[in-house]
């Protein structure tokens, strides 16, 4: 229940803040004022498409029961640094 009412509100912020065609300094802003290290991962060349992204993790975890989650997403940018789209997901930590 915590866990999803974050990625609801992160999903909507993202959707809010970062419209397809977006730059990637503008991710990269959103990015350090969600508390979210990334990196970029420089042109990737795949079936003759050129792409890159940017792999982000939050440096504050949630609390959960048996464990701690930190909301983690991947941005996709063409060959131009336009953002294509991102797929948002958790690390999760579990106390066994």
């Amino acid at each position: 229940m915590i866990l999803r009412k974050e990625r609801e509100s992160f999903e909507s912020e993202v959707n809010q803040t970062l419209p397809i065609g977006s730059d990637k300094v503008r991710v990269q802003q959103f990015l350090n004022s969600k508390r979210m290290t990334f990196i970029d991962t420089g042109p990737i060349s795949q079936e003759g498409d050129t792409f890159s992204t940017i792999e982000a993790i939050s440096k504050d975890e949630i609390a959960i029961p048996l464990g701690a989650c930190w909301p983690s997403a991947q941005f996709r940018f063409d060959s131009h640094g336009k953002l294509l789209g991102y797929i948002d997901r958790s690390s999760c930590k579990w106390i066994f």
